[in-house]
């Protein structure tokens, strides 16, 4: 299997760059949710958030996710 683990990236004020991970399951999907919603007065996208969720749980899509995002 080809591999992701390519090192993290200093992007600088405390931000990096690295490949998601399982772990990062419930960021994601709480950035997700913050980001694709109606307007910042409407609530979090709940289906966003599931859709997330189940893309890092899923072993038929494990594999394939390729999401970078900063910490």
């Amino acid at each position: 299997m080809e591999s992701y683990s390519s090192p993290r990236r200093n992007l600088g004020d405390g931000l990096v760059a690295r490949w998601s991970t399982a772990a990062d399951t419930e960021g994601v999907a709480a950035l997700f949710a913050h980001v694709f919603r109606e307007s910042p007065e409407r609530p979090l996208n709940t289906v966003a958030m599931a859709w997330i969720c189940l893309l890092y749980k899923s072993p038929t899509h494990r594999n394939r996710l390729r999401l970078r995002i900063p910490l």
